[in-house]
């Protein structure tokens, strides 16, 4: 799950093979179909963060398709928002 800059989520849906966006309050407001059995994690990317990276998996799947296990691009209309470095010093 990964959030925009308008502060709506996009959350892979294991096992329908998309990620839908929703507001806060659940309102589905759109939904990006890959055509994989398991999206596992989107991600915005880019320099302008406004790519949206799906990746996909082929756990638990007898026979994956020709589209599980790949990664995917959308173009979404939004961007999303930088992720702070951290620094994991001790």
């Amino acid at each position: 799950m990964c959030a925009d800059a308008d502060g709506n989520l996009w959350i892979a849906i294991w096992g329908r093979g998309r990620v839908e966006c929703r507001t806060t309050d659940g309102e589905l407001l759109a939904v990006v179909e890959t055509g994989a059995t398991h999206t596992s994690c989107p991600v915005f990317a880019g320099p302008e963060l406004d790519t949206l990276v799906i990746t996909s998996a082929t756990q638990d799947l007898a026979e994956p398709g020709p589209l599980d296990g790949r990664l995917f691009t959308a173009k979404v209309g939004v961007r999303g928002l930088p992720t702070p470095y951290w620094n994991l010093s001790f």
